[in-house]
């Protein structure tokens, strides 16, 4: 048995990784505000008793938690962070100086806990503005150059504050000595992500209007990633973590399809016949993104196994499953 501490626990990844751990009777240490969910998974999961949860706002210093945890932890997973493309453009200044607090902050709580494992969640975002300089190919590798022009356009605040997360993470663990991973995801999708990421969103859209689909972005392309499969990636990495420390891109280079294509798709599954409409893209949204997992392999021998179809049919049975439950609430 572990002592595994995840901050973000009730968020996507975080729930799905607490839930991992869990499964292996591992004790789960949880710390989330609990802003972007609270529902009948999470609360499930609080009940069992290897489960320790914590609600905080690690944007403000929780000097009282530091004689809570234990004083050895074997993977810390510090996933916590204000996440969202919509809020990328609403809240960028709030977003890039909230993410930064939160990983100062968690680094001043941990300070007297002896950690042997400590993986930072970061994101493909951190190449948007790469992308629009030409400085991306794909598969794209870890050695990608992250870079910002003139750091304007307010979709860089989420890539820029993961960016920084990064450093931050990387100086401490080499400070103090502490095997660490840093992670990159690449589109990871699945059960209980909200709607708003694309393809709960496309499944929510469909489902409300199933004879009309708007669609942004529809030439860009995305390879998809399924929770299973990034869960245990992640997991893989902490293990092999490194005092150098190692930069890992998560995600599936075979799920590469065109966002109009992967509107069809939903559509299919869902039994439909949603005429689609193109409607241009979003400001600095990428054209394309698909990871390199070589990197993944070398260091973990670790290789996807769902497929984007199998993927979706377990997403959109869930998120259809959601959606009657929602509507019999109001």
């Amino acid at each position: 048995m572990s002592n595994i501490l995840i901050t973000g626990g009730a968020g996507f990844i975080g729930y799905h990784l607490s839930s991992f751990h869990v499964k292996r009777n591992d004790k789960v240490y949880i710390l989330d505000n609990l802003s972007r969910t609270n529902d009948k998974n999470f609360n499930n999961l609080k009940k069992n008793k290897n489960v320790f949860f914590y609600k905080c706002d690690l944007t403000i210093k929780q000097k009282s938690l530091k004689s809570k945890l234990p004083k050895k932890i074997d993977i810390i997973y510090h996933l916590a962070a204000i996440n969202g493309t919509h809020l990328f453009y609403d809240i960028p200044y709030e977003l890039c100086r909230s993410n930064l607090l939160i990983t100062i902050n968690f680094l001043d709580l941990i300070s007297n806990i002896k950690i042997s494992k400590f993986l930072y969640s970061s994101s493909s975002e951190i190449y948007a503005n790469s992308e629009k300089l030409g400085l991306v190919k794909y598969p794209t590798d870890e050695k990608v150059i992250s870079a910002y022009s003139f750091p304007l356009n307010p979709r860089l605040s989420y890539g820029i504050s993961k960016f920084t997360g990064e450093f931050l993470i990387n100086s401490y663990c080499k400070k103090f000595k502490i095997s660490h991973s840093i992670v990159r995801y690449h589109n990871i999708f699945g059960e209980r992500m909200g709607y708003r990421h694309v393809i709960p969103e496309l499944i929510y859209k469909i489902n409300k209007n199933n004879q009309l689909l708007k669609l942004y972005g529809s030439k860009e392309t995305r390879s998809f990633c399924y929770i299973d499969d990034a869960v245990k990636a992640t997991y893989l990495v902490a293990k092999k973590s490194s005092k150098k420390g190692n930069l890992i891109h998560i995600g599936n280079n075979k799920n590469e399809i065109l966002i109009k294509e992967l509107a069809k798709k939903i559509i299919m599954i869902m039994n439909l016949k949603t005429k689609i409409i193109s409607i241009g893209k979003k400001s600095l949204s990428v054209n394309r993104r698909k990871p390199s997992t070589n990197k993944l392999f070398k260091l973990t021998g670790f290789k996807s196994s769902i497929s984007l179809q199998e993927g979706l049919e377990k997403t959109i049975l869930w998120y259809q499953k959601d959606l009657i439950d929602k509507s019999k609430k109001i």
